[in-house]
């Protein structure tokens, strides 16, 4: 299950990952946890976001009517190549389909510059509000940042109206923690090269109900400190798997008034049946939490759990509930849906297992080697 993020793409998420619900589901919303160390670890928590997926939310840039974005486009004509304006007019007047949106966010994570738009084919909206800002006010600097609140499971995803959570939206396509005041880790195929840093944002308290984004809660990557995925055969008594899947990023500031959280610095790991709690962006949902426990600690370098995690939620801290220690981050499991097809409706609905058959692929902290 490589958890990465919601609307995969390729360089974000080129590797999406899998999971499932074991048993009942213990997800809750971080803020209505009844553990206060994990709610108050949440805050130090953060989902991944394509810079695009984020636009002012007032004054000049927001774009947020349908007549500003076509005045905005009108004032860039002769002001911009033609091959550029004619590739904005195709943005504003194209409707946008599951094919072509594919395409589109292959093609703009692996722009490096913006004078790289005219290799773009797209028809999104919220990419016509990214390139008009881009082109008419430079970087964003708003107070508020808004997203599009219509990316619903259901819409996204193709869920079952009834799976719960189904028409809250949609944002972040992993999850990152803090180690450091200005260090988030994360999972390594959630983040592998400069252009996926350069065109990605941390966003921290995206928690239910939240309609908007304080722009002291948005982080730009400044750069990746370390990065390293591998799945690697080792031989010993019996075959195991030797697997590292991280990326440590700085941010571009110190994240004040949070705390990095603490992390197991000593011995191998949990044992089986230890206590787990899980923190993180399950389907790009606002941030949850769940719970379980260790399945399996046979592998070396990473552990089984049960707990209940989604795509999205690749990077997740996984923390020891008795010790309040970070014991690593998740990277794989289970398929999180299986197909619905009664009543003549074709959907999605949650992959359950029982809770004994946890396979959801936790790394081990100690294998992460810059952290010592």
């Amino acid at each position: 299950m490589f958890l990465l993020c919601v609307i995969s793409t390729p360089a974000l998420a080129r590797e999406q990952r899998k999971t499932v619900i074991y048993g009942s589901d213990t997800r809750v919303e971080a803020l209505e946890s009844h553990d206060p160390m994990l709610v108050d670890y949440s805050f130090s928590v953060a989902g991944l976001v394509r810079e695009y997926d984020l636009f002012p939310a007032q004054g000049k840039g927001s774009f947020e009517l349908e007549e500003d974005l076509k005045e905005e486009v009108e004032k860039l004509r002769g002001k911009v190549d033609r091959e550029t304006y004619n590739f904005l007019l195709s943005l504003l007047e194209s409707e946008e389909n599951e094919e072509q949106k594919k395409e589109d966010e292959e093609q703009i994570l692996a722009l490096s510059r913006l004078k790289s738009i005219k290799k773009l084919k797209g028809r999104s909206k919220n990419l016509l509000r990214y390139f008009l800002y881009r082109l008419t006010r430079g970087d964003y600097n708003g107070d508020v940042f808004k997203f599009d609140d219509n990316q619903s499971v259901t819409s996204v995803f193709n869920a079952c109206p009834n799976e719960r959570f189904a028409e809250q939206t949609v944002l972040p396509q992993c999850t990152g923690f803090l180690v450091k005041d200005d260090v988030l880790l994360t999972a390594g195929h959630c983040l592998k090269t400069v252009d996926d840093c350069r065109n990605s944002l941390w966003v921290f308290e995206y928690y239910k109900g939240a309609n908007a984004i304080p722009a002291r809660n948005v982080f730009k990557c400044k750069e990746i400190l370390a990065h390293k995925e591998s799945l690697k055969k080792i031989f010993t008594s019996k075959l195991t798997l030797s697997v590292r899947d991280y990326t440590l990023v700085r941010l571009d500031r110190k994240a004040k008034g949070r705390k990095p959280l603490k992390i197991r610095t000593k011995g191998r790991g949990p044992l089986k049946g230890e206590k787990l709690a899980v923190i993180g962006h399950p389907l790009g949902l606002p941030m949850k939490i769940a719970t379980g426990e260790v399945t399996s600690s046979f592998h070396w370098s990473y552990f089984k759990t049960n707990l209940d995690t989604f795509f999205g939620n690749s990077g997740s801290p996984v923390i020891n509930l008795k010790t309040g220690e970070v014991e690593g981050l998740l990277f794989d499991g289970e398929n999180d849906y299986i197909e619905d097809k009664s009543d003549d409706i074709s959907c999605r609905k949650t992959n359950v297992l029982s809770r004994s058959k946890g396979d959801e692929k936790v790394l081990r902290i100690s294998k992460v080697p810059t952290l010592k």
